[in-house]
């Protein structure tokens, strides 16, 4: 059985394989996480830095990728 620990792991490389392949709408981000927000319980804020977060990652990987 896999531990919480490692299903956040998971889910979390399972959530920026999904954003590299249909990418990222900043005009529409802001609204999606209030939508998520509600639906999930999950505060607003704590939402907002977990976006922040993966999208900071996905574009140091994006420019990475390019140098090589």
């Amino acid at each position: 059985m896999l531990t919480k620990e490692r299903k956040g792991e998971i889910a979390y490389e399972l959530w920026k394989y999904r954003l590299r392949k249909e990418g990222i709408r900043l005009d529409e981000l802001d609204r999606e996480i209030g939508n998520i927000a509600k639906a999930t319980n999950i505060p607003r804020a704590e939402l907002r830095e977990f976006a922040q977060e993966i999208t900071g990652e996905l574009v140091k990987e994006a420019f990475e990728s390019n140098k090589k």
